[in-house]
């Protein structure tokens, strides 16, 4: 019901969400805006995330995320 409330919203607003988690991301977004360490580092559509992987995988990519040695490696996804 959150997820159709949103949709029909979007259908005259603009809505930001914030989460962490990616499938509802996948399940909504019309638009994707990644964050990491305070720099924007994607803007584009879920399809163009994807990059024929999950946005998970292209998320880990994007952001070198579970490395020990990247500064975001104790962070999660901030979309």
């Amino acid at each position: 019901e959150f997820r159709a409330n949103i949709t029909n919203l979007a259908n005259s607003k603009t809505i930001l969400l914030s989460t962490h988690i990616l499938q509802e991301v996948e399940a909504i977004a019309g638009r994707v805006l990644l964050v990491h360490n305070g720099q924007l580092i994607f803007d584009g559509s879920p399809d163009e995330l994807r990059k024929g992987n999950s946005m998970e995988e292209s998320f880990y990519k994007m952001t070198e995320y579970g490395n020990a040695s990247s500064p975001g490696a104790r962070g999660g996804p901030a979309v």
